[in-house]
């Protein structure tokens, strides 16, 4: 239990990862001020034995740009060939994304959407929203 406790919670590394940041992607138009911070944090997650995370705080705090400023990220660096960033003076490398998949309330699909459309430029991503009872099974459409 202990060795797992090491494994999961360094919390020196993650006060260290917590004061470092990264440049917010090309496509997201709105500037990023802390989420900087949580942008670099969890792209060094992505990169864990733990893989990913919980964004839970108020509403109105930007957890849903924080998500498309990460996916974003991955993009630009999966385009790149080498699928390396830099983070304050340390290379990560990080698997090439082929799309992000994000299940959610029909009410808070129409918010992503909404914000994808506000906030990124226009062509950089696709979005497919499926829902309902005649949505299409056609994986064509998924790729």
């Amino acid at each position: 239990m202990e060795e797992n406790h090491t494994l999961y919670m360094d919390f020196n590394s993650q006060n260290k990862f917590m004061s470092e940041t990264v440049e917010q992607p090309s496509d997201l138009i709105i500037p990023l001020r802390y989420q900087k911070e949580w942008l670099s944090w969890v792209l060094k997650q992505e990169e864990s034995i733990a893989r990913g995370g919980i964004l839970a705080d108020d509403m109105g705090m930007g957890k849903i740009v924080q998500a498309i400023a990460l996916v974003l990220a991955k993009s630009e660096i999966g385009q790149a060939n080498s699928n390396s960033i830099l983070l304050s003076h340390a290379l990560y490398v990080l698997p090439a994304v082929k799309g992000t998949l994000v299940i959610c309330h029909v009410v808070a699909s129409i918010q992503w959407v909404n914000e994808i459309d506000h906030f990124t430029t226009i062509g950089s991503n696709k979005v497919l929203v499926y829902y309902g009872a005649n949505k299409e099974k056609d994986i064509e459409r998924f790729a």
